[in-house]
């Protein structure tokens, strides 16, 4: 009798070991597949911002462009005055019959000219200004791009070493109901 009861109780041990080693390895990889959601979060994250980013690069693109056409138009717009200003002199001189009359219309019809010039290379200054600060923009946009993309990267790596994990821990479980198999067998 103390032998049946002796060899009932290192069956019930033997099991409870093995449904404690299970649960253990469960739990496991429970925490494993929470892991590897989050990383699987943090990957779209990272995916998210990424376009984003790009998204920002195309938009600084498209501003520059548009600021340095307007440059250009301003350079043209320049020299379309600064021609005006010699015409509107030449022929001041031409029909002046004194100096004091030839330098005030000279000044009459130049002076709207040289506004515009001033305004245009403000405009051209606002216009490089704007272009300066686009590209800066691009490049911390295309900076934060790659240092998602190694985010990423890393949160791969940690997702594959996740599932590695989870398949350690299910060769575990294997190997620990193996175990108990065995030890109820050699009770027998």
């Amino acid at each position: 009798m103390d032998c049946i009861k002796s060899c009932i109780c290192g069956i019930k041990d033997s099991i409870e070991d093995t449904v404690d080693d299970v649960t253990e390895n469960i739990d496991d990889i429970k925490q494993n597949i929470e892991d590897v959601l989050d990383n699987v979060d943090d990957v779209k994250d990272n995916v998210h911002g990424a376009i984003e980013n790009i998204n920002d690069v195309k938009d600084n693109v498209g501003n520059m462009i548009d600021d340095a056409s307007n440059t250009v138009t301003d350079i043209a717009s320049t020299a379309d005055n600064i021609k005006i200003i010699v015409e509107e002199s030449v022929d001041a001189v031409k029909d002046g019959k004194d100096i004091g009359g030839v330098i005030n219309t000279i000044k009459d019809e130049t002076s709207d000219n040289i506004n515009n010039i001033k305004n245009n290379i403000d405009n051209t200054v606002d216009n490089v200004t704007n272009i300066k600060s686009n590209v800066e923009s691009s490049v911390g946009n295309v900076t934060n791009t790659v240092d998602l993309a190694k985010d990423t990267v890393n949160e791969a790596k940690d997702t594959l070493n996740e599932v590695q994990d989870t398949v350690g821990e299910v060769q575990d479980i294997k190997n620990s109901i193996v175990d108990g198999v065995s030890e109820i067998k050699e009770t027998f």
